[in-house]
């Protein structure tokens, strides 16, 4: 157990510890509340103090017949960037995005990135983590693919088939003669 010095609050972790000292006892109160202008020492102060005391308050769209209001600041932007046709996140493939969250999404699976996820068993890549293990976790088997080498052999991985071509494939020693 680890016990905090300046006000007995105690913790299991001794970094646990360390983060409240830094945040509550040595570092000035940095976040403010955007409601109200109270300070705070964290985001999750801050968060816990907006859904006690803030929890009904919500913030109106601006616009004139539009009668919708907002849980956050996030979102009630969002929803003016319709009202303005402004499309703020822009992809380098040309994409346009209102909201921050639908671009970061198309940004994992984007044509012009690379698919950094890959099946180790059948060699088919993905560009989004969760594309991946929906494939891994499919009842069906991969498909494992089946490469054949001009002399006969077969791989199912292409890496394999190209250490083959280069170490000790007989018809490749043969033209290199």
């Amino acid at each position: 157990m680890y016990i905090c010095q300046y006000c007995g609050k105690s913790y299991n972790y001794a970094t646990h510890k360390s983060r409240h000292i830094r945040l509550v006892h040595r570092s000035l109160p940095r976040l403010e509340c955007s409601l109200c202008n109270e300070m705070f020492h964290s985001r999750e102060e801050r968060t816990e103090h907006t859904a006690l005391v803030h929890s009904g308050y919500l913030r109106p769209c601006p616009y004139e017949n539009c009668n919708k209001s907002f849980k956050n600041n996030v979102m009630l932007r969002e929803h003016i960037c319709r009202h303005t046709d402004e499309r703020p996140y822009t992809c380098q493939c040309g994409s346009t995005f209102i909201c921050d969250s639908n671009y970061r999404r198309h940004k994992r699976s984007c044509v012009r990135m690379p698919a950094l996820f890959e099946c180790k068993k059948c060699e088919r890549r993905f560009h989004r983590r969760d594309a991946l293990l929906a494939h891994l976790n499919n009842k069906r088997p991969c498909k494992t693919r089946t490469i054949v080498c001009e002399c006969g052999k077969k791989f199912s991985r292409k890496d394999a088939l190209g250490v083959h071509m280069r170490t000790s494939c007989k018809l490749n020693k043969e033209t290199t003669i």
